[in-house]
């Protein structure tokens, strides 16, 4: 899908055009495009959310953003937490215009949280019924917004052996397309 300067360019932080900048890292929370759809989704569909802007010391290619309903159909299958709901998972390139949506879990309570991390083989993957049916709604609320829905099978490219990509993300033995537009290091 990318070429091998698209490839370079992301895995050095940069956008993949100069033209525009996705969301740049830098800048300040509330004035992030990135931050500004996911409140649309939020007051469109009445969702509840929470987002992953800040990895820490390191660098993430990508926000997470992780929408959820507090009702008996997103509750979480066996929760450890008070608080424990399945939802959409909105992976957002902070350097293109590329997302993908998977299914994840979330806990919290008043001593912490858990949660997950986008990974390769869960891109797609929607098992929960209200999960699958909603991504549709926020899939064209993204798309009216100029962003483009990425799946498995566009980010499954082998990357050449001499790129090397600091992540946490990737147990793989061989790099993906997915480890060059989705990374995180720490």
């Amino acid at each position: 899908m990318f070429s091998r300067e698209e490839i370079d360019r992301l895995i050095s932080g940069k956008p993949l055009s100069d033209e525009y900048s996705f969301d740049d890292v830098y800048e300040t929370e509330a004035a992030s495009p990135i931050r500004a759809v996911c409140r649309q989704i939020e007051d469109l569909t009445g969702v509840k959310s929470r987002h992953e802007f800040d990895y820490g010391e390191g660098f993430a290619s990508f926000v997470a953003a992780w929408f959820y309903f507090e009702t008996p159909d997103w509750a979480a299958p066996r929760p450890f937490k008070s608080h424990a709901y399945q939802g959409l998972c909105v992976t957002l390139s902070r350097l293109s215009p590329y997302f993908i949506m998977l299914e994840g879990n979330k806990e919290w309570d008043d001593r912490g949280s858990s949660g997950f991390l986008p990974d390769f083989p869960s891109i797609d993957d929607m098992p929960t019924p209200v999960v699958r049916e909603f991504s549709e709604r926020v899939q064209t609320i993204l798309e009216d917004n100029g962003w483009i829905r990425l799946h498995k099978p566009d980010l499954a490219g082998v990357l050449s052996p001499d790129i090397e990509i600091d992540t946490n993300l990737s147990d793989l033995e061989q790099l993906r397309e997915f480890d060059a537009l989705f990374y995180w290091w720490d």
